[in-house]
């Protein structure tokens, strides 16, 4: 309790002979705060308790908003500090455990704060404007001003980093939290620079050499959106609605920046050219959609060439059926892959009458039977030890 009332809180604005002491400091409390927080076991102690409360308010606030603020900018001229290359790890180290310490607490706020209030932190990440950083300085590099940036478009910007897939990583996995639990638009957050930031995301996913991680990261945010962000989905899904002469409904089309372009070729690729964590994000995209009924972009799917025959392939990957103990994370994803195909196959089966369904549908469902298809999964899941996923 000391250390936090008294050391984190205060910290940053005491005079250092050396700056990156200052840095230290910080680094080894917020070390200190996320093993405090990330080993629960039933019940947060006590101690959990006050620190995530601690975190949530006022001055815990402060602290965590300041190092969020150093932005992309910022932590790149860190990172070209070659001869002060352990100054550069340091900060890196605090941006990496801000965005967990953030995303572990309000993940977990019912359970340590007795309270259905939005905390000081979820208030100042929906209408904080960020003026100063780690070092005294604007999120921009100019210090104060009317140019300040929302600390969600700060977090946004560290997409932009491309030296370590961890530091992207961990700003998309806070704002897919923020997205979840924090009543706030993003897109109206995100401002101008919202478009720029699809078009890193379709970058990045359609890059061969991109982590799979980050890849995985971007598709639960879209995820996210379709359930919490309507503005956002809509500038990430890119679907255009046509009217043709002789139709009588509007038919839609995906433009060439939809992120489903992405996921379609992830789909059809199958677990065994990309990874099987990958497809089932992907896969699970579109059960999200299916679920919330997205018309628009329900009809751009259902109109693009094999679209379901492309979606069902991974029900006919047996190889999951013959998965050893060696490869069980693999299965597993397998497995929730095949299950987000078959909630798609039942939503649709079960909202669009016989006489108005696709054609190519009913026919792979006539192999899927034909192939006994649903006896070989039944047995296996009956016969299978529970098989869970593995949560990073």
């Amino acid at each position: 309790m000391f250390v936090l009332r008294e050391v984190f809180g205060v910290c940053q604005r005491w005079t250092y002979k050396e700056p990156q002491t200052r840095e230290k400091i910080c680094h080894r409390l917020l070390q200190l705060c996320h093993r405090i927080l990330s080993h629960s076991a039933g019940e947060p102690s006590p101690l959990q308790q006050f620190v995530a409360h601690f975190l949530l308010e006022a001055q815990g606030t402060h602290s965590l908003l300041a190092i969020l603020s150093l932005g992309v900018t910022g932590v790149n001229q860190a990172l070209a500090l070659e001869y002060r290359q352990s100054r550069s790890t340091v900060v890196v180290g605090c941006l990496k455990l801000v965005f967990s310490l953030i995303d572990l607490i309000l993940g977990s706020k019912r359970h340590h704060v007795n309270s259905s209030k939005p905390s000081a932190l979820e208030q100042a990440l929906a209408t904080h404007t960020a003026t100063k950083g780690l070092y005294g300085r604007g999120s921009d590099g100019r210090g104060l001003g009317a140019n300040s940036t929302h600390i969600i478009a700060i977090i946004a910007s560290y997409c932009y980093h491309y030296d370590d897939p961890l530091i992207p990583a961990g700003a998309i996995r806070l704002l897919t939290r923020l997205a979840q639990v924090v009543p706030m638009s993003l897109f109206a957050c995100l401002g101008r620079s919202a478009v720029p930031l699809r078009e890193v995301f379709i970058n990045r996913l359609s890059s061969r050499v991109e982590d799979v991680e980050l890849k995985v990261c971007i598709m639960d945010l879209v995820t996210e959106c379709v359930s919490s962000q309507p503005g956002f989905l809509e500038l990430l899904l890119a679907v255009k609605s046509t009217t043709l002469p002789q139709a009588k409904e509007l038919s839609y089309c995906l433009e060439p920046e939809s992120c489903l372009h992405i996921v379609l070729e992830v789909i059809e690729q199958g677990a065994t050219h990309c990874s099987p964590k990958l497809l089932t994000s992907s896969v699970g995209l579109v059960r999200a959609l299916w679920t919330k009924r997205h018309i628009p972009a329900l009809s751009a799917l259902r109109s693009q060439d094999d679209f379901w025959r492309r979606l069902l392939h991974p029900l006919h990957d047996t190889s999951a059926l013959q998965g050893s103990e060696q490869d069980r994370e693999e299965v597993s994803y397998k497995l929730l892959a095949c299950s987000h195909v078959m909630q798609v196959v039942a939503m649709e089966t079960y909202y669009v009458t016989k006489n108005q369904m696709d054609n190519e549908l009913l026919k792979v469902l006539q192999e899927l039977s034909d192939k006994r298809f649903y006896l070989n999964w039944s047995k296996f899941l009956a016969i299978c030890p529970s098989v869970e996923v593995a949560m990073e």
